[in-house]
């Protein structure tokens, strides 16, 4: 049996970094290092990031980035010191790949080619010695009596380790490898993983057919209300109306907590009888659909909106009775969609789920139940906002 004193499962980003990390800490040993991946190359799934382009992160500030990670701020809070987004963005371009900094904050590589960050990597693990192992599917891991592992690959061969670090993703994109199969090898071990779900993905809405002609139309900082069968929260953020349903980032950024059934509650005038009556006083005679242009809420999304409530547009404000107006103020401060499904894992960009943070020694990584296993990147029960925070 091959004997390796740290393996790495995963040659994504996490398995990557993982790796490049351990070599500088044993400058570059050879043979001390071994990265398994069941893939044919390394970082299959960060091949696809952002269409090709590849945004690795966001260059907000130490204290507004945490604040973005809002209650995985603490968990992530020691790696997060160890090394962060700004220390990532330094050592991508000190590795010779050059970045890219967009106005919103999102960075990638300056070719907006996700291989050239892969392959500066790869660069990197070689200068330190690390060895490679592809099509290299692990299948089991057991305990090497009272310290190290054994793990059993698909092939038959078994190799056995001192320490070994699991980053093997999450479950989006399984075609690349990260297929959530990781999750029964951990429960051997004594983990009790959270089952995957998709994350930053879109909602597929209830009774949705007036709204298809909306695809397209985007909101700017709406306040959004999702309603779960028995708890609510709030969001604010960017929207995007498609064929289906509900995107943008307000929605991709907490789908995660979302189910069949919920509700999600758009306030599009925060008080609409203050609206309706300076409407009334001012622009009495005008056509509805006219005089609501003031909100700035788009001209295809009022047609819908009145349409599912049968309320002509036509009518003049000032003939509006109580009851219809009452109405109309209700669908603008909430207005409601249904939620049919959550996008699936298949077509999300990224999933919540697995190794509960409670599980691991945050400073360290390395699991509380089993000595000398440690975790890295999306294989951890973490759901962070789109912009280059996963």
């Amino acid at each position: 049996m091959i004997y390796v004193p740290l393996i790495i499962i995963g040659a994504g980003p996490a398995g990557l970094l993982s790796a490049i990390s351990a070599g500088r800490v044993l400058r570059g040993k050879a043979g001390s290092i071994l990265v398994l991946d069941a893939n044919s190359e390394a970082g299959a799934k960060l091949l696809l990031s952002g269409s090709g382009q590849c945004n690795f992160t966001n260059n907000a500030p130490d204290l507004q980035f945490l604040t973005n990670c809002k209650e995985f701020a603490n968990y992530l809070k020691p790696a997060y010191y160890e090394f962060n987004n700004l220390a990532l963005l330094n050592f991508v371009e000190e590795a010779g790949c050059p970045v890219f900094i967009r106005q919103d904050g999102k960075v990638f590589p300056k070719t907006m080619k996700a291989g050239d960050l892969r392959d500066t990597l790869l660069a990197q693990a070689a200068k330190l010695h690390i060895d490679f192992s592809y099509n290299s599917r692990v299948t089991g891991i057991s305990k090497r009596g009272d310290s190290g592992f054994v793990l059993h690959l698909e092939s038959g061969k078994t190799i056995g380790c001192a320490k070994l670090i699991i980053a093997t993703g999450g479950a989006s994109y399984p075609q690349t490898g990260s297929d959530g199969r990781a999750l029964n090898l951990l429960k051997s071990l004594g983990h009790h993983p959270i089952h995957f779900r998709a994350h930053l993905t879109n909602l597929i809405i209830t009774d949705y057919a007036r709204f298809s002609h909306c695809a397209g139309v985007s909101l700017q900082a709406v306040k959004v209300k999702f309603k779960q069968k028995q708890s609510s929260f709030v969001a604010t953020g960017d929207l995007l109306f498609t064929h289906t349903g509900l995107s943008g980032p307000v929605i991709m950024d907490n789908c995660h907590k979302l189910a069949s059934g919920d509700t999600v509650s758009l306030c599009l005038v925060a008080q609409p009888e203050i609206l309706f009556t300076k409407l009334r006083e001012n622009s009495g005679k005008q056509k509805l659909l006219k005089a609501l242009k003031v909100t700035s809420i788009p001209e295809s999304l009022l047609i819908a909106m009145f349409s599912r409530a049968g309320i002509p547009l036509e009518t003049p404000v000032g003939n509006l009775g109580r009851d219809t107006q009452s109405r109309i103020c209700d669908m603008l401060s909430e207005l409601n969609f249904h939620i049919a499904s959550v996008g699936g894992i298949n077509a999300a960009m990224a999933s919540a789920g697995g190794i509960p943070f409670t599980e691991i020694r945050i400073k360290s990584m390395e699991s509380r139940l089993c000595p000398g296993l440690y975790f890295a990147g999306e294989i951890l029960d973490y759901a962070l906002p789109t912009g280059g925070y996963n």
